[in-house]
């Protein structure tokens, strides 16, 4: 596939990587020209702004800090409605609000752009293995059209319904993901008595029992 990217963050990077290495016909674009230091000699194509992109990319991911961040690369003055082809397909893996997504995708789509809010799971390491889970929310054909990228990068496509269910299940995954950030620390202060178990130890016999239901899927 034809397929740009843009935004080289902590996460950004390693997607980036793991889609150029797998073939793909890459376009990059980063504010910072030190983001793009680990793909020289690659042969990646580097735009100087989103607007000179190839205008017929097949689809173009964009995983910058927030909703605004995605406005601009999509609307700016250099913005991506500025070159790609109607039917392209627009895949934003930031984290937005549901109510952005939307806003963004009805934007983009008067401009005969596809968008999939597809936000991700996993950490840097298993984007750089296409082993992240994607949850994607948009129209059937989109994803279809996009389904060569998608699977690139995951071994977990979730579809879970029109524009703005990915960035609900991403929002409900980093709630739950804080809430147990919470809930270990709560249970290694109430562990931490004197003459009781050493932390260390504790922090073992929690580790491994995660391990297991992870392993599992449940609690045993």
């Amino acid at each position: 596939m034809k397929v740009g990217f843009v935004g080289l963050g902590s996460m950004g990077l390693p997607m980036a990587q793991r889609i150029q290495a797998e073939g793909h016909d890459l376009t990059l674009y980063a504010r910072r020209a030190a983001s793009l230091e680990p793909f020289a000699g690659t042969g990646v194509t580097v735009a100087t702004t989103p607007a000179e992109m190839d205008p017929g990319l097949d689809a173009v991911g964009i995983c910058v800090f927030d909703a605004d961040g995605v406005q601009e690369v999509v609307f700016g003055p250099h913005g991506l409605v500025r070159t790609l082809r109607p039917g392209a397909v627009v895949l934003v893996h930031s984290t937005v609000f549901p109510t952005q997504i939307r806003e963004i995708a009805a934007r983009a789509a008067e401009h005969g752009l596809r968008v999939l809010d597809a936000p991700v799971s996993g950490g840097a390491p298993r984007a750089l293995d296409g082993k992240l889970t994607i949850m994607i929310g948009g129209d059937t054909e989109a994803v279809a059209a996009a389904r060569e990228l998608l699977s690139t990068l995951s071994d977990h496509v979730v579809h879970l319904g029109p524009v703005g269910a990915g960035s609900h299940a991403k929002l409900i995954n980093n709630t739950l993901f804080a809430a147990q950030i919470a809930l270990t620390d709560a249970a290694m202060a109430a562990g931490d008595v004197p003459g009781d178990v050493p932390g260390h130890e504790l922090i073992d016999v929690a580790r491994r029992f995660v391990a297991a239901i992870q392993e599992t899927g449940g609690a045993r």
